[in-house]
């Protein structure tokens, strides 16, 4: 079986969670067999061809980064590469529904490839408003739309999909995965001794929140939540991992509401599973999401969680049986969710077990790359 990923941008350049999700895929297809390429975006700095994890990584998607030249670029250069080195796959899997997609249809029409387009974000930043919304986008989304199967990461997916006017028979639910054995649940004393190790406060729960400092991801409606958190006396300190635009914005923001004694920004860091065992609340305030790699992090953890009603967060979530679901852009109804976990720690234990059992069920990195080996093979 020969698979070509793409995507925009690829391991090292950036790490986000369509970026990890495409290399944990990847790695365990060329475990199980299968030769795997990545097309990606030439990134200054890093080789245009390399071997990693034994995955074949193409950087060779070259653009003007001219306004409307981008886009006539980026296609003509993916078209370029697929003719190319048509005969080095079978399957197009592209890992979001972008440029690459249209032109990927059009090779497959030619040279009778198959492609598979995943869906990788929904609601304000989804994939199909933001192709709908470019010059040219309508056109691109009709041929997009002739790829031969979909692959939706939630419920919420499925319906933007089905109001795009795609074929039911081609959407196929798959949701995002997380790697089990490197994300789980710590026993007390282990917290402790990760705590000592990170230099976090023994004393009270930790909160945290992983992600991009970013408008999307809403790093201000939780820091007023936590404002209103310490304003009524509740405990804990809160760790906020990541870096991004907004960072110094947040600084001027925690000094400024005098927070600097119970919050701590600790940028982008290599060791995010040690942080996730070591803490005991985890919050989501994202604006959209498709499937959320921190939450399902969080969640395989043990932690309590936290979470906006959007993308998959609701198929992940029973409000108040296994989580908290709060409504985006309300700091007020984070707060009534930190107060709850906080002031309950043994209903937040509760949550953060119920979930970790949830995800070793149905969202392992094993039970999930198995679905997608039996829809590549259907393929």
């Amino acid at each position: 079986m020969k698979i070509l990923m793409v995507i925009s941008q690829f391991h090292p350049a950036i790490v986000g969670g369509t970026e990890k999700q495409a290399l944990s895929l990847s790695r365990t297809l060329v475990d199980s067999g299968a030769e795997v390429r990545v097309l990606t975006q030439r990134t200054q700095g890093l080789p245009a061809n390399e071997l990693i994890s034994g995955i074949k990584v193409d950087r060779e998607i070259r653009t003007l980064r001219f306004g409307f030249l981008y886009g006539i670029t980026y296609i003509l250069s993916s078209l370029f590469y697929f003719v190319r080195n048509r005969r080095r796959y079978d399957i197009i899997h592209c890992h979001h529904l972008y440029l690459c997609a249209a032109a990927a249809v059009i090779t497959a029409g030619l040279f009778s490839k198959k492609v598979a387009v995943k869906i990788a974000c929904t609601g304000e930043y989804s994939d199909i408003r933001c192709m709908r919304n470019m010059r040219g986008g309508p056109l691109l989304l009709w041929i997009a739309k002739k790829a031969d199967i979909f692959f939706a990461i939630s419920d919420e997916t499925v319906k933007e999909l089905l109001e795009t006017g795609i074929n039911e028979n081609k959407i196929i639910k798959i949701p995002n995965f997380v790697d089990t054995a490197v994300f789980m649940p710590a026993a007390d004393e282990v917290k402790k001794e990760l705590k000592i190790r990170l230099n976090l406060p023994l004393n009270g729960p930790i909160v945290i929140s992983c992600g991009r400092l970013v408008r999307q991801k809403g790093p201000e409606f939780l820091l007023q939540a936590w404002h209103m958190a310490k304003m009524e006396g509740l405990p804990g300190h809160l760790i906020m991992l990541g870096d991004g635009i907004l960072k110094k914005e947040l600084e001027e923001k925690i000094k400024a509401l005098g927070l600097s004694e119970s919050v701590t920004l600790r940028g982008d860091r290599q060791d995010v599973p040690d942080f996730l065992r070591a803490a005991d609340i985890f919050v989501l305030a994202s604006l959209a999401e498709g499937m959320s790699n921190a939450l399902l992090e969080a969640m395989s953890s043990g932690l309590a969680c936290i979470a906006t009603k959007i993308g998959g967060n609701t198929d992940l979530i029973r409000h108040n049986a296994d989580g908290i679901l709060v409504s985006p852009a309300s700091p007020e109804e984070i707060h009534a969710g930190l107060k709850t976990l906080l002031l309950n720690p043994m209903r937040a234990r509760g949550f953060g077990e119920s979930m970790a059992l949830k995800i070793k069920q149905h969202y392992s990195l094993d039970r999930v790359t198995s679905e997608y080996l039996k829809l590549y093979e259907r393929l």
